[in-house]
């Protein structure tokens, strides 16, 4: 008896331990602290799969498709983003509109009503389904080592969780759509409430017949506080430069089932919408990338320091801040007396600037010949001086640049 009640009181003590201990990692304050807790991904007694870091996560539907049935903030205000159950992205293969997962439910999208979801969740018929899942390591989208003074405790790719689900076209679909694969990947790191996602369609045949438009890579219905109508709680952006042909798109839901008169907004993250973006698939196709930050706070200083940390995290070459000189003449005479000027003062870099004599453009054979042994020996003596050497130029569509440069074709837009 004894020994059934101490082994009570030590299950008891054990588990009030844990309590204590989540309780004050979640008291931290990610911005300052660092959290203890791993990036997790878990299957749940419901047979979901719950992607987590302590300070957000996001639960996954298997059955009877998957799809992304919460979304929580678990540092902050400890609730849910999500108000309604929405495809995990959208593409079009030959004109044909594809949702990529999601269920159907006769619950309305005002708010998520959980206990009339799981009563009558059914898969969408149209969409297509979920087939498996890998469970990696972050992927690096660019290679990159830490160099000119950049801080010690950089570590690339960062640490955290790379799902990727795997989904299969609908038996209606046209056989050469049959062929196709869509992965969704989800990557979520450790200390920071941030998830990435992009979409990749691949072609298994590789015939190269079937055209590709991405509808929506993320799309999300979320609760009025975290948009832009409330208190933009949930920051989102794309991993592309604004203007350069993707979009965050805050828009109010014309959901079916949605209450007259509630509120409910709609995140999608997609390319142009004023025309299609129609691509010949043929191989593997990825598409951007969204960075979701659940900031969970209106303060400025916050929602600043926040997206500083997102950019240090996922870009860490911007930490860099090397002292640079922009050399206006290329000449070997001018260039080493400059090399020896910099190295002499502490200077990390030169750059050949606008103005300088070299033709960074030029496509000519002959020119490209005697310009490479002199830039060759240049660059090597800056070398033995501890200097690099770089080029600036600017490629840009408000000059006259050659067709093959342009960013945007003129035929496709």
């Amino acid at each position: 008896m004894r020994f059934t009640t101490g082994i009570l009181f030590l299950l008891l003590f054990t588990l009030l331990l844990l309590i204590s201990t989540t309780e004050n990692v979640l008291s931290l304050d990610w911005l300052v602290d660092k959290v203890p807790f791993e990036t997790t991904l878990k299957k749940t007694n419901r047979g979901t799969l719950v992607l987590s870091n302590a300070l957000v996560s996001r639960e996954f539907l298997l059955e009877p498709d998957f799809a992304t049935i919460d979304f929580r903030d678990n540092h902050t205000t400890k609730s849910s983003l999500l108000r309604c159950v929405k495809p995990e992205a959208i593409i079009t293969l030959d004109g044909i509109e594809y949702p990529i997962g999601g269920v159907l439910s006769n619950a309305h999208c005002a708010y998520f009503n959980r206990t009339l979801f799981w009563t009558n969740k059914t898969k969408d018929p149209m969409a297509f389904h979920f087939k498996s899942y890998d469970v990696l390591q972050p992927q690096a989208p660019f290679k990159y080592t830490p160099k000119r003074h950049a801080p010690s405790d950089i570590v690339w790719p960062p640490k955290g969780i790379h799902l990727k689900v795997y989904f299969q076209a609908p038996w209606y679909a046209p056989m050469p759509h049959q062929y196709v694969i869509v992965s969704v990947n989800y990557e979520m790191y450790d200390g920071i409430p941030l998830i990435v996602k992009w979409l990749e369609v691949i072609d298994v045949e590789q015939a190269g017949d079937v055209d590709l438009s991405f509808i929506s890579v993320e799309l999300l219905a979320v609760n009025l506080p975290w948009s832009p109508m409330g208190h933009y709680w949930l920051y989102a952006e794309t991993n592309q430069p604004g203007g350069h042909g993707t979009n965050v798109l805050w828009n109010w839901d014309t959901e079916l089932w949605t209450v007259p008169g509630s509120l409910p907004v709609l995140l999608n993250c997609t390319y142009e919408t004023d025309h299609p973006i129609i691509i010949p698939l043929k191989g593997r196709i990825t598409s951007f990338r969204v960075h979701e930050l659940v900031i969970a706070s209106s303060d400025p200083e916050r929602v600043g320091l926040s997206k500083h940390r997102l950019v240090r995290l996922l870009a860490p070459h911007t930490q860099e801040n090397p002292i640079f000189f922009h050399m206006i003449d290329s000449s070997s005479p001018a260039f080493r007396k400059a090399i020896d000027q910099l190295a002499e003062v502490g200077f990390e870099m030169l750059i050949y600037s606008f103005w300088s004599g070299f033709n960074m453009e030029s496509d000519d054979e002959k020119y490209i010949e005697e310009i490479s042994g002199k830039l060759e020996t240049d660059i090597a003596y800056a070398n033995s001086k501890g200097i690099e050497v770089g080029g600036y130029d600017l490629i840009a569509l408000t000059r006259q640049v050659p067709v093959q440069w342009m960013a945007i074709d003129p035929n496709t837009g």
